[in-house]
């Protein structure tokens, strides 16, 4: 069975199916909600998103994806180890899940004006009545409100604006859903589900002082990845406890979580307090919109002849390889002086390899990234003011 692959952006799968492609301008790529429209309108100011005249089989529709590891933007680009060590990384395990601490400078001013709209439960202003008391019974009991309805327009801003900056560096997703603002009481919760057509990548930003919480439970839990292929992982010599089947994640303050929403998962009842103040409290959404993000001295149309003709090559053999699902994503470093490749650095690896392949996992991840790398590091750009940095997407279907 082949895989089919989808390109986001560029390249992210091989669906042929895509929406029109245009060219984001500006300062750095930036989609925003519309606060008339309550409808998601991403637009540019900056970096710029979508290749302009890339051939049809390089354009791709939004799929489902599977979250890798990451490296942020301030981790910098890494040197390039060479084909053996791109490759090597397929015998690490598939990660759908990552933690950023410390991520939003402005996480105590947006807490602090939460805290002061609940300072005194006497006082009655409109903030006050803002929120969604969302319970669908066995499956979720939550507080809820708009985050850009809830938070000044600037504090929203800084939000989404580093949000959104993550998101396309890392992930190559141009933009994000509605944000949330929720809080978590005594008897609040999230029975397991899945977010499937949300977007590809979930997230959680927490507010909640969760070193001094005066509650129980509030993590968020999810599936154990041995848990979705149960059969084929059993161990009849092994028990099975809540923490073999079920792993939970703390919400430290100021944590962002990013995940695989086709993971199920949830949060576990909240239990003790009933005051707003000491609740769970996160932001959360998803990122949307996979394609491949730009920075630096070349403009997207400038890449096109080069990005198609690696493509063209790198799909013709993606179409042999055995199943896979989920995502790649990798950022290509070019040389603005020569337009050489000088680096292509896997920033997420969620693919799985599904039980009915008859294959060893690691030998059709290995295959896959020999085939990204042996494609991109070859390609030749034209050449720049300045380097430049390309974030490409690879969504496997």
């Amino acid at each position: 069975m082949r895989s089919m692959v989808s390109l986001s952006c560029v390249p992210a799968c091989v669906c042929v199916r895509s929406p029109a492609v245009r060219v984001s301008r500006g300062p750095g790529v930036r989609g925003t909600v519309a606060r008339q429209q309550h409808a998601q309108q991403p637009h540019g100011h900056g970096a710029r998103s979508y290749l302009p005249n890339l051939k049809k089989r390089h354009l791709i529709k939004p799929t489902k994806f599977s979250l890798g590891s990451m490296a942020t933007p301030d981790e910098g680009v890494e040197e390039d180890g060479g084909l053996e060590d791109f490759v090597s990384k397929a015998h690490n395990p598939p990660q759908h899940v990552m933690t950023v601490p410390d991520f939003l400078d402005t996480a105590a001013d947006l807490r602090g004006l939460y805290d002061k709209r609940f300072e005194d439960p006497r006082e009655t202003h409109p903030e006050r009545f803002l929120w969604d008391y969302w319970h669908v019974p066995e499956q979720y009991t939550l507080m809820r409100t708009p985050a850009h309805v809830f938070f000044p327009e600037d504090m929203y801003q800084q939000l989404e604006d580093a949000l959104l900056e993550y998101g396309q560096e890392v992930l190559g997703c141009r933009s994000l859903t509605h944000v949330w603002l929720s809080y978590y009481i005594d008897g609040c919760e999230q029975q397991l589900h899945a977010d499937v057509p949300h977007g590809p990548w979930a997230f959680t930003l927490s507010l909640t002082d969760w070193a001094n919480r005066k509650f129980k439970g509030g993590e968020t839990m999810m599936l154990q990845p041995h848990v979705l292929n149960y059969w084929q992982e059993f161990d009849a010599d092994s028990c099975y406890e809540y923490n073999n089947i079920m792993r939970t994640i703390p919400q430290e303050f100021n944590q962002l979580l990013v995940f695989d929403p086709r993971i199920p998962h949830g949060v576990r009842r909240v239990e003790g307090t009933k005051d707003p103040r000491e609740a769970r409290i996160v932001l959360h959404g998803w990122f949307a919109e996979p394609v491949p993000f730009f920075r630096g001295g070349l403009e997207p149309e400038d890449c096109a002849e080069a990005l198609d003709q690696a493509l063209d090559g790198l799909f013709d053999q993606l179409e042999s390889v055995a199943t896979a699902l989920g995502t790649l994503t990798v950022r290509v470093h070019v040389s603005g002086e020569s337009g050489l490749v000088e680096s292509v650095t896997l920033l997420t690896d969620g693919l799985v390899v599904p039980p009915s392949v008859r294959m060893e996992a690691a030998e059709v991840r290995e295959e896959i990234l020999y085939i990204v790398y042996t494609n991109l590091k070859p390609a030749q750009f034209p050449t720049a003011a300045e380097d430049s940095f390309i974030t490409i997407p690879f969504v496997f279907q």
